[in-house]
């Protein structure tokens, strides 16, 4: 009985022991296939080093058109004297870009959510350049160069609506607000570009009673010539180099955004509409985003208006551009790093409002240095709302089309400023200048007050950790479940946002 006793112990024992090693074998083998999993699932993400390529000289070619737009906005007066036509006429200038951005941000976004977006960035290509070089026949009619600035325009909101689409589709989630800060300030960096470059070029001594007219026209026309090169040099390489998307996704958002089917814009204006967080934002980003139009076109009035000599407006407008961009890039990096979309954006709107009243209670000085710092200072404040603002709104409008919801921003924005400009441009031409910085400030504090009811909702961000998480921890097989997780979070988060809203904030 012993010895039975004694081999039934050897037994069990021997049995414990390959238990063990069936066990130490499947842990491996797990741990193995795991690995194997999750490599695969890091695999179906990649960035290609050409996304800065065509982010560059997409960016470069919105610089072209607000070279474009804003490249006479300095010299109105002196092209009023050369031409001898009325200040509305040399308006036109400018307007065509505004008020064409408004009927074609629908199409323009049609086509981005249903081709991509090379088929508009091609259009947009085609008609910068054509009405750009149209300019040139401007001294057999000077309304060749206003049409030549109509067909530019009719470029431009194909565009302008793009950036938060290139940043989706080629940028992983922590370059996203530095990609689409480059696209938001490429008009600006125009903008610095179109107040520069009649420095050297044209001015007062071209134009009547300094000299003839002739004189003023040839100069003119050279100034048109010298500005066309830039532009296409500038505008011309994207078409080269842009594509609707890399062959692998950079991230779990922008494979969710492949795959999804283009929605009905009418029923996305309807979701977005039912978002009181996004209908706050636009009315904050339409008040703030007046402010840069309006002194962009009424520039030159407030000059003569607190009595600076023309050569100040390149000045100014320099300056508040530069510090446009110096300010939007330090916004824009501290917004990849944290993601503090709401603090920044309330920054941004108290700041505006103490730079603005500085510029107000200080131009009546009549120093020039003191105007051109508060001015840099205030575009240090102002702009960067264009880049914050555009993020924040992908955020709050998640999985509705970022073009098509940045693309109704602008499209209010542009409302909002054709309407400023017309008042203060009708305020300043009858001399009551005060009246007019009054109302822009009084724009930037509604603009501010309205940004306390902006909720910071990040729906993009929160669906692309869940979709992240999701596929690495499950393997091969979650990349089917991964695709319905997101497309159920898609539909919950349009439909069922009322009962969403009450558990992010019960978790926050």
């Amino acid at each position: 009985m012993e010895t039975n006793s004694f081999s039934g112990a050897i037994q069990e024992t021997q049995i414990a022991q390959d238990e063990q090693s069936i066990n130490a074998k499947s842990e491996r083998s797990s741990t193995s296939s795991m690995k194997t999993d999750s490599e695969i699932s890091k695999s179906q993400f990649k960035l290609y080093p050409i996304r800065w390529v065509i982010c560059v000289f997409f960016t470069t070619s919105i610089v072209a058109s607000g070279l474009g737009m804003v490249g006479m906005t300095a010299i109105t007066p002196i092209i009023s004297d050369i031409y001898d036509v009325s200040g509305l006429v040399t308006n036109m200038l400018v307007l065509p870009f505004i008020i064409l951005f408004i009927p074609l941000i629908f199409p323009a976004n049609y086509l981005i959510e249903n081709y991509g977006i090379s088929i508009p960035v091609y259009w947009a290509t085609v008609t910068l350049l054509v009405g750009a070089w149209v300019r040139l026949f401007v001294n057999y009619n000077f309304f060749a160069v206003i049409g030549g600035q109509v067909i530019m325009a009719l470029g431009q909101p194909f565009v302008l609506s793009a950036p938060a689409k290139l940043s989706a589709l080629w940028f992983g989630d922590k370059e996203m607000a530095i990609s689409t800060t480059l696209g938001s300030l490429a008009a600006p960096i125009g903008a610095v570009l179109g107040f520069l470059l009649p420095l050297p070029l044209i001015g007062e001594k071209d134009a009547p009673p300094n000299n003839t007219p002739e004189h003023g026209q040839r100069i003119f026309f050279r100034y048109i010539l010298i500005q066309n090169i830039i532009i296409t040099v500038l505008g011309l390489p994207i078409i080269f180099f842009i594509r609707n998307h890399p062959p692998t996704p950079p991230s779990a958002n922008a494979a969710k955004a492949l795959k999804k089917r283009p929605a009905n814009q009418c029923r996305s204006c309807g979701v977005l509409f039912k978002n009181v967080d996004f209908i706050m934002l636009l009315v904050s980003f339409s008040f703030i985003y007046s402010i840069y139009i309006t002194l962009g076109a009424a520039v030159g009035q407030l000059s003569f208006q607190f009595n600076f000599p023309p050569s100040a407006n390149s000045i100014f407008g320099t300056a508040y551009i530069f510090g446009g961009l110096f300010g939007s890039f330090g916004h824009a990096i501290l917004l990849d790093k944290y993601q503090k979309y709401k603090l920044q954006y309330l920054f941004i709107g108290f700041a505006c409002i103490l730079t603005m009243g500085a510029v107000i209670a200080t131009m009546s000085v009549g120093s020039q240095p003191l105007t051109a710092s508060l001015l840099f200072f205030l575009g240090v404040a102002q702009l960067p709302s264009i880049g914050v603002a555009y993020s924040f709104c992908c955020e709050l409008t998640y999985p509705v089309n970022e073009a098509l919801s940045c693309g109704i921003l602008m499209l209010f924005g542009s409302i909002f400023a054709s309407g400023l400009t017309f008042a203060v441009g009708n305020l300043l031409d009858i001399g009551h200048k005060y009246p007019a910085v009054f109302l822009m400030l009084g724009f930037v504090v509604l603009g501010t007050i309205a940004q306390f009811f902006v909720r910071e909702i990040l729906r993009r961000k929160r669906a692309g950790l869940k979709s992240g998480s999701f596929s690495f921890s499950v393997g091969n097989h979650a990349q089917t479940q991964m695709s319905t997780e997101i497309e159920n979070t898609s539909k919950d988060t349009m439909s069922n946002d009322r009962f969403e809203r009450p558990m992010i904030e019960k978790n926050s």
